[in-house]
This record gives C-alpha cells, structure tokens and sequence, in this order.
C-alpha cells in the first residue's frame, strides 16, 4: 500500500530476493524504528518564534514524502512571483515493518510534521503520488467560449483516454493557445488518477491529524522546479528529464515548462547492478547443493556490493589481478560491464523522443536533465550524452551554488541532496501552478463563483462607502461654510452694544407685549368711533343705514362642562348693519355687492356676509332693498 503513493523508490526486488533466500529479515537487515521527535531547546523555541514573526502572514508551503524507510519534509516560502526561500528540510527514519494503516504510524506521522512544522493553521501541506498512478495526455481542441471548455476537454479526453469517471478523479489544464493547420486550437493537459489511491492517501492525513492542501505527481512536482526557475531552463524549449530509481526509470518530456509525455521505463538502476555483478570472474555456475547455494549468495551479495560501489562511489572498488596486485577498472571497464542494461536504457530513451516527434507537437527534445540516482558514475552519464547526442544535466536544487539558498546549509553528499529533489518540487506547490488531485477543475469553478460574488460584494459595498463618503465631505463642506457664516454674524453682531442676551431678549419681550395690551386697549376704547367713520367712508350715497348694532366685547366668561369650571371664554366682537339701497331695481343686488366688497376690503370689518335681504317698498322712496349685514370686528 505504501508504493502505491510512495514518491520514494522501493527496495530492490534484488536485494529483496537476496534476503528473502539468506533468511534476513527486514528487521534483522534495517535497524531503523519509529522516530520519535525530540523536543526543542529553549534557543530552538527563540529562533522559531522569531521566524514566525518574519513570516507572519506569510503562507509557508510544506513538501512531505513518505518513502518506504524515511520521511523527507522541505519547508518554502514564496515572497514574490519569482522569489522563493528555503527555510527548512528533514529527513525522518522509521521503521518499514510499520504498517502504514496503523495508529502508531498516525502518531508518528503528526508528531514529526507537526514539529517540523510548527503552527498547522499557517502552513499549505503537499504530497504525491508516483507518476505511475497518473496517465497524463496532451490533446488540443477547436477554440471555443468558456463556458463550453470544460465538455470539449472531458469528451475529446475521453476519447483517447478512456477513463472511467467512476473509478478515477480527471482534471486538467489549459497550456495556451496555437495555430495548427491554420486552425486555431487549445493546448490542453488532462491527467487522472485512481480515486481509491486519493481516498487513501486522504484517510492517511486525516487520521493523523494533519490537514493536507494538495496532491500531485512526482513529475508535477519535478515541473514545479522547472516553472519556478528553480532549474534553470535558459533559451530552451523543450526539454526531458531522466528520473533514475532502483527498479525503474522514468522518462518525462516537457516544453514551455509544462509536462507533455511522460513515459516508464522497466530499466533502472538495479539492472545496472545486476550487469555488473554477472561481468566479475569470480561469478559461480549454477548451484548443485545447498552449500554450493549458500557459497553462490555469498558470492552475490558480495559482487552486489562491489558492484554498487563502483557504480556510485567515486572510488571504484578494487580488483585483484592472476598476480596479486590490486586495480581499479577505468570507465571503459565500467561501461563494458553495465553495457547491457545501459543500452537498453538508452534505447528505451531514444524510442521515447522518436515518438514524441513523431507526433509533432513541438520541437527536439534539447537538453536532458538526470534526477534520482544523480551520484551515479560520471562515466554512465557521459555515455549516455554522447549516445543520445544531448547535453545533460544534472538535477541538484540543494546544490550551494544555488542563488534560492540563503540562510540553510544543504548537505555535503550529492546523493543526499538527491533524496529532497521531489519533495522540493512539492514544497514549490501551488493550486496556479500545480495540478492538484484535491482541487480539481470544478473546484476551482465553485471559488471562481465565490470569488465573483465576494468581489461583487466588495465593489457595492466599496460604492456605497464612496457614496457616504462624498455625503459626508460634502455636509463638511455645508457645515464649514455654516461655521464661516456664523463667525461673520458673530463678528456682526459684535459691533452692536449691548449684547443681545437670554435676559434682555425676555425683558425686551415683555415690554412689547405690555405696549401691546396698551394698544390694543386704546384701540378697545375707541372701536366704536373707528367703526362708524369707517362705516362712513365706506357707504355710499345710495344706501342708507337704519340700524347699526356694535357688540364691542364683554369680560371674558367660564365656561362650565359637566358642572365643573373649566378655561375663560373671551366673546368675539360683532357688528350688524340693518340698511336700504336705492336706485334702480335692476342695479340694487350689484350695489349691494360692491359694498359688501368694500367693507371686505376694510382691515376694521372681518367677513362681512348677507344675513338677510329682500326688495320692499317704502311710501317715501318707493321699491328699495332691503338687507341685514353681519360681520367680525377686528380685535
């Protein structure tokens, strides 16, 4: 189940049959247990504490890589586009017997990213899953709207891939635009991988505590390098890397930066191994007893050893010439012995670039970047350079010379560096850059959608605050102005003497109103002779006046409701005029008219009215009209 999501090679199914045969047990063979993490010193917590403040607010990704006898972890920070900061990485034994579906491998797993880690909340966690777990095409489509992108990739992927949506998680990711054809198409990248690897590898980080971001593939991870400028990739389109394991290999080509094919080769270098130890002399025959058996394992594990060493360590191992001495093969030794196995590596590279440009997709495969067993004999790799006609390279992102490195002193050995080389690549990760099995296409639409909503949101609410704003500086702006008009009125009022006060306002006020009542009392005293020179001014000659009737005012009464007093009650003053109008009989109404209109017009008399006409006729001046008038005094 580990190799199942291992980024890490398995033991050699070699060795595995050599120890199998020979009776050693895992545990007899690795001594490794369950490590348990110490705690840290009060300087460690010091240091820890102030790079928290550094990084505050600042997401750190995590790269963890659980192999089949240690667990790598790489800690990076991205402080811009293409600045990024190695702040950490760790190697972490444990024991292999250790089943994986196990509580104390939950424990183990928690405890050692956790003190690796630090705080969980502020941490962006990455794992893989081996490359041959995830098919990976690259198809191209017709350009077409947005909205109808996602149904050309899934059917056109489908078509050539022939997955089924049930069993396996698709995503995708679009690489660009081009011309092919003079048709305008759409590059697009489609992967899948089992949905019960996923659950697995979730199951595991969920039981153990710890909240994981994203998944990915190992060569996702190594393009991670390759996007980033961790590697550098200058003037180069398209290029491959050459990913050297135990019991196989793994060839993937990319171009632009982006992954295009990706290829397993069952040559790795266990085979190399096994050329080497079938070319010494002192290999036996086959066995015919039991202690012929054990002298041929003795023999091999021997010859394995030997041969191992000379194929990585820079010192070859020594051989004893028919005289005693001792010699070391030179590479043309090397080559001859690992022959086999390396053509058949070669081959299988070769046969790889010839389909790829077979399909014609993009350009010659420039350069080859080697990552795995990078500590590898000098001599192999130039061999397969000069047999592939390529430059090569070789993959070491911890290597001091690397500008990224700053503050962390990588190790010294070539091959341990090699152990971090993916699990850099993941700590690289981002839901931009990196296809993630857990946030697929259709996650990313569900956020898309959220974050249209929010910025909606933002953007009414933004509107509304500009609003108020301007609201609120315009009120200042009133408000000012009002300040200014009030300190000129100050100014003003100032220059006056006295000082208009509360006090003199209320005396000032109650002098007015007592000249008022004094008014308004002579003016009481002589309403009558206002009335009748007004009456006289206003009649004219043809009416004459028979009774006038003027109620001036009595003292004010109380009024009385349910037999209890209540508030006084003034009486309105009145006047009735009871007269004729002479003349024509035709014009009488119309001279009534005018002088109702008349009296209307006088500020003393308030709504004249009729209260009373009809034509009579008199012995002395014969048909006249008749009228009472009512009206109000002005008081």
């Amino acid at each position: 189940m580990r190799g199942a999501f291992s980024a890490k090679d398995e033991i050699s199914s070699t060795k595995k049959l050599l120890d199998l045969i020979r009776g050693k047990s895992a545990s007899e063979k690795d001594s490794h247990e369950t490590s348990e993490v110490l705690p840290l010193s009060r300087s460690q917590r010091a240091q820890e504490f102030l790079k928290g403040l550094l990084l505050f607010k600042k997401r750190v990704n995590i790269g963890v890589e659980i192999g089949y006898t240690d667990l790598t972890l790489v800690k990076m920070v991205q402080f811009s586009e293409s600045r990024y900061k190695l702040l950490d990485y760790k190697s972490i034994p444990f024991n292999p017997n250790v089943a994986i579906r196990s509580p104390d491998f939950y424990q183990f797993l928690r405890s050692a990213v956790t003190e690796f880690c630090g705080f969980l909340r502020n941490v962006n966690l990455w794992t893989s899953i081996s490359t041959t777990q995830v098919d990976v095409t690259q198809i191209r489509i017709p350009r077409v709207a947005k909205k109808e992108l996602f149904n050309a990739i899934y059917w056109t992927a489908k078509r050539e891939m022939n997955f089924d949506e049930k069993e396996s998680t698709f995503d995708f990711e679009v690489q660009g635009e081009i011309i092919e054809d003079g048709v305008p198409k759409t590059k697009v990248m489609t992967y899948t991988a089992p949905k019960g690897t996923m659950n697995e590898i979730r199951d595991l980080f969920a039981q153990s505590g710890v909240p994981l971001a994203g998944v990915t593939a190992t060569s996702f991870a190594i393009q991670n390098l390759f996007r980033t400028g961790w590697v550098a990739t200058p003037n180069i389109t398209t290029y491959a890397n050459l990913y050297l394991s135990d019991a196989y290999s793994r060839i993937a080509i990319f171009s632009e930066g982006n992954l295009v094919l990706t290829r397993e080769i069952k040559t790795g270098v266990d085979s190399l191994i096994i050329s080497a130890v079938e070319s010494f002399s002192d290999a036996i025959d086959a066995p015919e007893s039991l202690d012929a058996l054990e002298r041929k394992l003795d023999a091999l594990e021997v010859n394995w050893e030997r041969a191992k060493a000379l194929l990585f360590n820079g010192k070859n191992t020594p051989h004893k010439s028919p005289e005693g001495a001792a010699v070391e093969p030179d590479n043309e030794k090397i080559l001859e012995m690992v022959g086999p196995a390396l053509e058949r590596l070669i081959r299988q590279v070769e046969r790889t670039f010839e389909f790829y440009a077979r399909l014609g997709k993009s350009g010659a495969v420039e350069k080859l970047f080697i990552s795995g067993a990078v500590n590898i004999c000098e001599a192999i790799v130039s061999h397969i350079s000069q047999s592939l006609a390529i430059k090569i390279e070789i993959i070491d992102p911890l290597n001091p010379a690397n500008p990224f490195l700053t503050d962390v002193l990588p190790p010294v050995s070539v091959a341990e560096r090699a152990l971090y080389t993916s699990t850099m690549g993941l700590a690289l990760s981002g839901n931009a850059r990196t296809p993630n099995l857990l946030f697929t296409f259709n996650d990313k639409e569900k956020q898309a959608a959220v974050a249209r909503i929010n910025i909606s949101i933002f953007v009414v609410f933004m509107s509304i605050i500009s609003i108020l704003a301007g609201y609120f500086f315009w009120q200042e702006h009133v408000s000012s102005q009002q300040q200014k008009e009030i300190s000129r009125s100050q100014q003003q009022l100032a220059q006056y003497s006295p000082l208009v006060d509360q006090n003199l306002f209320m005396q000032t006020a109650a002098k007015v109103k007592s000249e008022q009542q004094i008014l308004k009392a002579n003016a009481n005293e002589y309403l009558g002779i206002a009335v009748l020179s007004e009456l006289s001014a206003l009649t004219p000659n043809n009416i004459r006046l028979i009774n006038i009737t003027a109620d001036l005012g009595r003292l004010p009464e109380v009024a009385v409701k349910d037999g209890n007093p209540g508030q006084k009650k003034s009486i309105s003053k009145s006047l009735v005029i009871d007269g004729i109008v002479q003349g024509d009989s035709q014009t009488l109404e119309a001279s009534l008219a005018r002088y109702l209109m008349k009296l209307g017009s006088s500020p003393v008399f308030v709504n004249p009215a009729v209260h009373a006409s009809s034509l009579e006729t008199y012995q002395e001046i014969g048909e006249a009209l008749h009228f009472v008038l009512k009206m109000g005094l002005f008081e």
